[in-house]
């Protein structure tokens, strides 16, 4: 774990306008340091997914779990079901997976009337009415044979088929994206080593941007594109290699 005021010092160097101790400096003061810092973590954790796809380091690929009791009367047959956790709504873009929980009717809460426990597969939200209506030959929502869907309409979620009499949607569950923490002087980042110095050079970038100095914006940015085109080579060579011991 690294806390963000330790590398303060190292940015406003970057900066061109080094200071002790969280101070203001002569172009920056703290809170400029702090949104730079800020803004860079975002883009880091962004960027990682995209570039390193199955060896992403950790920090930069972190989800939650959220779990819904489904009581509404529309939310049981799957309609509208909006996703909330603690108030938060959570962007239906940030979801990975979705998994749901299919009762009997008459049966209550009771553990035998489960009927089905598992995933539900993602469809366009054009296919929806198709789907739903059994127009569509490569989707055919049923409950006897298990067939679940779910898609974003108006930001809520529809499940299919709707249920209306024997079974109804009892529980949701679904992994989804973390945002990235607002920062503050004392915000702990389960970064590793090998990737501060990348996150310094894309805060300084930030400034530089600011300052509308090209001159070191085109310096930074060169900096940033080398170090990522490492971590991507990088990542690359290990899924191959990881690939060459999976097939002996």
């Amino acid at each position: 774990m690294i806390q963000i005021k330790d590398l303060d010092y190292s940015l406003s160097l970057k900066l061109g306008d080094p200071v002790q101790g969280n101070s203001d400096g002569n172009i920056f003061d703290s809170e400029d340091r702090l949104k730079y810092l800020d803004r860079a973590y975002s883009r880091l954790i962004r960027t990682l997914p995209k570039l390193m796809t199955s060896n992403t380091p950790l920090f930069a690929n972190s989800f939650d779990l959220l779990e819904m009791e489904l009581t509404d009367a529309e939310h049981k047959k799957g309609n509208g079901i909006i996703l909330k956790k603690n108030d938060y709504s959570i962007s239906f873009e940030k979801l990975e997976e979705l998994f749901i929980v299919v009762a009997k009717v008459g049966a209550g809460e009771a553990k035998t009337g489960t009927y089905y426990n598992g995933g539900a597969t993602f469809i366009q939200p054009d296919k929806y009415y198709s789907v739903l209506n059994g127009k569509n030959s490569s989707y055919a929502a049923s409950v006897e044979t298990k067939k679940f869907y779910y898609t974003y309409l108006s930001n809520k979620i529809y499940l299919l088929p709707i249920l209306t009499s024997g079974h109804y949607y009892s529980k949701l569950s679904t992994t989804y994206k973390e945002d990235a923490p607002v920062l503050t002087w004392d915000t702990e980042l389960p970064i590793m080593n090998q990737y501060v110095d990348l996150l310094i050079v894309m805060a300084a970038n930030e400034g530089m941007q600011d300052l509308a100095r090209q001159d070191k914006v085109g310096l930074y940015s060169n900096d940033i594109m080398g170090q990522l085109n490492i971590l991507q080579g990088y990542a690359a060579r290990k899924e191959q290699q990881e690939g060459s011991d999976l097939n002996g």
